[in-house]
């Protein structure tokens, strides 16, 4: 009797626990809320380790700028070498009987014609003439935020002129007098002030217009028409004898080598230009975080 009456007890509070189980739905606490991405901004990524890509992008180039000296100096070394030694033999009159028959071979046969257009080059390379024309091109380098080449222009023209003197001043090798001159000239004749003025700026000229001629018709066309131009003047001297074959020559190396460090200045500067303008740019992205666009850009 006791055995049913607790059998009855417990099947009455189980059907009870079912009953509660069928109407309502356990109360569960609510899962946990995971913190909201922010993807209003880039993450910022971390700084560089050093010894890094970023290391070995910035070494990349030391190593052009070594090989550019080395270049350079090697150049430089070779036509100091011929300089000399020409200038050995000019004032020592190795070189005359060479020196006097082609100024006489030339004046033989000039014509009319040809006196232009000898007086024509002479007359572009004159002092005030390259002057002129390196103030204008420098001018508008500047005005196109070309600092670096605007700036090696004008050292270039002015420490070729400056150089030329010393050398003159040096040498003071008489100027040639075989022939009637069609015009008065002053001054020493060793190295030609014509040749070394027009190899240096028009050098200087035709490197920066390669520069900016990048991916025109007009660029190869650069170097030809510049080394015409300095043969030219060259020529024009000897022709109305007013320098010797030898003060050219002389003119055309000394230039060559001036030119040569220019031109070596420039690059290097150049590359310290773009490298220091790429991580002033670097260091400027990254202290401005760039913002997500919510709508989609139309591309046209």
């Amino acid at each position: 009797m006791r055995a049913a009456f607790c059998y009855r007890i417990i099947l009455d509070e189980s059907l009870s626990i079912d009953a509660a189980l069928a109407g309502k739905k356990l109360a569960l606490p609510p899962p946990a809320r995971q913190p909201k991405k922010d993807t209003t901004m880039h993450e910022q990524s971390a700084p560089p380790q050093p010894g890094g890509p970023d290391d070995a992008a910035r070494l990349l180039p030391l190593g052009k700028i070594g090989a550019t000296l080395a270049a350079g100096a090697a150049f430089c070394a070779l036509a100091a070498m011929l300089f000399v030694w020409l200038a050995h033999g000019a004032l020592g009159d190795r070189y005359i009987h060479l020196d006097d028959g082609l100024i006489l071979w030339l004046h033989a046969r000039a014509t009319p014609a040809l006196s232009a257009a000898m007086l024509l080059l002479t007359t572009i390379g004159e002092p005030m003439v390259l002057g002129l024309l390196v103030a204008l091109m420098a001018l508008g380098l500047y005005l196109k935020h070309r600092w670096v080449d605007a700036a090696a222009l004008v050292l270039a023209a002015a420490g070729g002129g400056v150089l030329n003197q010393l050398l003159k001043g040096l040498y003071q090798r008489v100027r040639p007098d075989l022939t009637p001159r069609t015009f008065d000239v002053a001054g020493y004749s060793f190295p030609s002030g014509h040749a070394m003025g027009a190899m240096v700026c028009y050098g200087m000229l035709a490197v920066v217009l390669w520069r900016l001629l990048r991916g025109t018709r007009l660029r190869p066309a650069v170097w030809p028409a510049a080394t015409l131009i300095i043969l030219g003047v060259g020529l024009s001297r000897v022709y109305f004898g007013v320098h010797f074959p030898t003060d050219i020559l002389g003119g055309y190396l000394a230039g060559a080598i001036w030119l040569a460090c220019c031109i070596v200045a420039l690059r290097i500067a150049t590359w310290r230009w773009e490298d220091r303008t790429t991580h002033r740019e670097g260091a400027k992205a990254q202290r401005e975080p760039i913002h997500h666009q919510d709508t989609k850009a139309t591309r046209f």
